[in-house]
């Protein structure tokens, strides 16, 4: 009798550089010079479409439009059967390296990781990155707070969570942090983040250091 061999589930991540229109194309010929299995994410553009490595989206290049940008990205890369071999995505700032690779044990495990933040952050955090023009520059967040994976470290989800708030509505005007953004549509779909405490093992800013 023959037994068929049961295949083991192959775990694969994206890296999503997320940067703007000043920056894009160092961080653009950088990460080709260093890396695969990467996209570079740039906005102000009329459409949203790949090429070169690039996605290119509709939305505010703007630091306020970052959970917008951010959120765009995810959803286009879970849609997209181009993308279907990858099971997580890693979201990373423009400036940021990848030192190695995440392990299938860890990707197998969890859909949802980075440094996470258990207490409430700081309302008027980054007030000064934002533009003149944005209400963030001059107000506080007000919104709730959940534990959320700091943005600045990077974090990982998988494909399947963002399956899982692809449909979610948001409301912009009152979300200025991306990750704190994602971590509470993540955690509406009972997806809670997980501590990595060796993350900057395996992903680098020299601005955060864990």
């Amino acid at each position: 009798m023959i037994i068929g061999l049961i295949k083991r589930k192959e775990y694969k991540v994206l890296y999503l550089f997320i940067s703007h229109q000043k920056d894009y194309l160092e961080t653009l010929n950088r990460c080709i010079k260093n890396y695969k299995d990467f996209l570079v994410v740039v906005g102000g553009e009329k459409s949203n479409y790949i090429s070169d490595n690039t996605l290119y989206l509709n939305v505010d290049d703007n630091y306020e439009g970052l959970p917008q940008k951010v959120l765009e990205s995810l959803k286009y890369i879970a849609q997209d059967e181009n993308f279907s071999k990858y099971t997580h995505i890693c979201k990373l700032d423009s400036d940021m390296k990848i030192l190695k690779k995440f392990s299938s044990r860890i990707l197998a495990k969890e859909k949802y990781f980075g440094k996470v933040q258990y207490v409430d952050g700081k309302r008027d955090w980054g007030k000064q990155k934002f533009t003149k023009n944005s209400k963030f520059s001059k107000e506080n967040y007000s919104g709730p707070f959940v534990p959320w994976c700091l943005g600045g470290y990077g974090y990982v989800v998988s494909i399947d969570a963002v399956k899982q708030i692809l449909h979610t509505q948001v409301d912009y005007d009152e979300e200025p942090y991306e990750d704190l953004l994602i971590s509470k549509l993540l955690v509406a779909k009972n997806v809670a983040p997980y501590n990595f405490k060796n993350l900057n093992n395996y992903i680098y800013s020299s601005t955060h250091n864990l």
